[in-house]
């Protein structure tokens, strides 16, 4: 017999599907400024779990705090409302289910719904599982931006697939300045090894007289791949220090998906703020 496909009414699936919407466009524009869940629940005085439940589906944002939302991922309010606007029907699949399931008693309800969560938490701990042998989660550093010890200074993270080149990485940092142009251009993330000894060749990252550079060591002086950017010789009275081999570029396929995302920084609020649960308002490193 041919089902009647009903329309789609103000049910559970209905604002289950609007809150994805939303989460989507949050984590999209949080993303596109390099912002962490850490950070943007900082900025608006919420603990990071909200944040990860909003782009998770789980929960959407109070009414109250939807301006401040807006002005945090520097978007206009009325984002949200096409969103809303453009909210799709349930598939005729989805209604198939939807309608059997309507025609069950509470009791079966129940039953499938005890069923569905247990199906769901299996998936998630299969998905944690695979996360936490998978990849690596490293320091990440720019070097326009520090002034001072540049471990102290690490307050972000990166997540990478794991690899021997990934297990030797003890810091990624970003690439700043044309100075290596013809091997990494600006912007480009670097794997980084920690190590004083540095051969002839390599190159590395050096701190001179209070500047980071990426250079390659010449021992007498540090080279720019760029021929418009002068060596830079290394005078005796230097205070030069050697804080790192590059042994490459983190490149998109080191990267992690979307879903693989939200649970590794999940994983790793949870270590660095003592278990499951907590709340978080603080950096992504402690």
């Amino acid at each position: 017999m041919r089902r009647t496909h009903y329309p789609q009414d103000p049910s559970a699936d209905a604002q289950a599907e609007r809150r994805e919407n939303y989460g989507n466009l949050i984590r999209y524009h949080r993303q596109l400024l390099n912002c962490s869940q850490a950070e943007l629940a900082s900025m608006l005085f919420v603990d990071r779990n909200t944040v990860a439940n909003w782009e998770g589906g789980r929960s959407r944002p109070d009414l109250d705090i939807l301006p401040h939302l807006c002005d945090a991922l520097e978007i206009p309010l009325d984002t949200f409302i096409q969103t809303q606007r453009r909210s799709t029907s349930l598939s005729a699949a989805d209604q198939d289910a939807a309608f059997l399931y309507r025609r069950l008693n509470a009791h079966d309800r129940q039953v499938i719904d005890t069923l569905v969560a247990s199906l769901l938490d299996a998936q998630q701990e299969k998905l944690r599982s695979r996360c936490m042998k998978e990849f690596v989660t490293l320091p990440r550093l720019a070097l326009d931006r520090l002034k001072g010890n540049w471990k102290e200074e690490a307050k972000e993270v990166i997540h990478v697939r794991r690899s021997p080149l990934t297990e030797r990485a003890g810091v990624v940092v970003t690439m700043s300045g044309a100075a290596m142009e013809k091997t990494y251009r600006d912007g480009d993330e670097l794997y980084v090894e920690e190590t004083e000894d540095l051969l002839l060749g390599e190159i590395g990252v050096f701190l001179v007289s209070g500047t980071y550079l990426v250079r390659e060591y010449r021992g007498h002086l540090l080279r720019a791949h760029n021929p418009r950017i002068g060596d830079q010789i290394i005078a005796a009275s230097d205070d030069v220090r050697f804080l790192g081999r590059v042994l490459g570029t983190v490149e998109k396929t080191d990267l992690p998906g979307e879903r693989e995302l939200d649970m590794l920084e999940s994983i790793h609020w949870e270590k660095t703020h003592g278990g499951r649960g907590r709340p978080d308002t603080k950096n992504a490193l402690p």
